[in-house]
């Protein structure tokens, strides 16, 4: 039944679902930079880091993966800085204590950390396209996480999300040719950390009442790269030994190779940072649901891409496995929706704080699942405005630490 016109509940779900809010040409060019950005930083980091790929630039591929994403969330943070400075971007104002900083960006920036680091290290033993396909099992572990944190209560509906993505990854892996054992559970670690985190961000914008928004992808990229570019340092120095492998490798044994190398890296940092932006432009345009599906497809094309130029082994049981982990996902994606649709229908015709707080209750549901730093914004609203936290004001001000 349709719902009276002007009713705050189809307003939210206008802002939820809707499929694009302008020309669907911005969208179209937005779709494309999205996929052509994520898809270069993919090829980018496993011919870079892969012992696998023919193509190497020192002749050996990097020698230390989690090294070259601490630097690269360093040059992340230094480049959004600069966006402020520059005035392309503007920064406002509400602090966030000491405490609100140990609770919200402390444990999401050390997890990030490691979950790209450890994602980027898996690259050096597993192919582009199981990479992905392992990696696309993340709702399995946000599933977990959010049963044990309270969010979610176990029913048949997750069992089955939950069972038809283990299939699927059961098949992923009996299919793999070249199965590495290392590899496997790194990146399988990394989609762990992805539903961890995620969860994390959910407990916070479902119980936090009154505070400010974190902002856009600037403000996050500010407030969470010094935690995920110290974590993985600190890591990488014990796990890869840096003073042993970084002075023997041919991508530090000379000053000319030491310049090379930090510009390859700097291209990777500028690389993951338009991607970010974009993301957020994209979110703006459409919407999280629109997002996740749109996500989907890009798995799908960045599978293709690696079978077709990198000549990844893909044979019918890894194609098989991976058509039953989208399912899986699917039907993940589609319990979300059918809750948030729920949700909406309990709203009252006035709630307290307006549309606009519904509409930001709705929203955090809808766009929790987004990619890795989007997460942590909270979305936007329409007109692009920054959308507060649950039962927040919707002022955008940026994660600034108190002193």
């Amino acid at each position: 039944m349709r719902l009276p016109a002007g009713s705050i509940r189809e307003g939210v779900w206008q802002r939820v679902s809707k499929a694009a809010a302008h020309p669907y040409a911005v969208v179209a060019l937005l779709v494309l930079a999205w996929y052509t950005l994520a898809t270069l930083l993919s090829f980018y980091n496993k011919l870079l880091l892969g012992h696998d790929t023919v193509w190497h630039v020192m002749g050996e591929p990097f020698p230390a993966p989690l090294f070259m994403s601490g630097v690269q969330f360093a040059m992340q943070h230094v480049l959004a800085r600069a966006a402020f400075a520059s005035g392309l971007a503007a920064r406002e104002g509400n602090e966030l204590s000491w405490m609100e900083w140990a609770k919200k960006i402390l444990p999401n920036g050390m997890a990030t950390g490691m979950d790209i680091g450890l994602s980027n290290m898996s690259l050096v033993f597993i192919t582009l396209s199981f990479y992905t396909m392992c990696k696309s099992t993340m709702p399995l572990f946000l599933v977990a996480f959010a049963i044990a944190f309270g969010l979610e209560t176990p029913s048949w509906r997750l069992i089955m999300v939950v069972t038809v993505i283990v299939v699927g990854l059961v098949l992923l892996v009996a299919g793999e040719v070249d199965f590495d054992v290392e590899g496997f559970l790194m990146v399988m670690t990394a989609a762990c950390l992805s539903g961890f985190r995620i969860t994390l961000t959910q407990l916070f914008l479902q119980g936090t009442s009154g505070t400010a928004a974190l902002g856009g992808p600037l403000e996050v990229l500010c407030a969470l790269t010094p935690v995920m570019s110290v974590t993985t340092l600190v890591v990488s120095l014990v796990w890869e030994k840096l003073w042993v492998v970084l002075p023997e490798s041919a991508f530090f044994n000379t000053p000319e190779h030491l310049v090379l190398s930090t510009g390859l890296i700097m291209v990777g940092a500028v690389l993951a940072f338009c991607l970010v932006w974009t993301e957020y432009k994209l979110i703006r345009e459409t919407s999280g649901i629109t997002f996740m599906i749109m996500g989907t497809l890009k798995e799908l094309l960045t599978v293709g891409a690696a079978v077709f130029f990198l000549e990844d082994s893909f044979v019918w049981i890894n194609a098989l496995g991976f058509v039953v982990v989208i399912a899986g996902v699917v039907l993940f994606k589609v319990y979300k929706l059918e809750k948030i649709r729920k949700d909406i229908r309990l709203l009252p015709v006035e709630p307290p704080g307006g549309a606009a707080a519904a509409g930001a209750r709705v929203d955090a549901d809808a766009e929790v699942e987004l990619e890795p730093l989007i997460r942590e914004t909270g979305g936007t609203s329409d007109g692009g405005k920054h959308r507060a936290h649950a039962g927040g004001a919707s002022n955008g001000h940026a994660p600034h630490v108190r002193k």
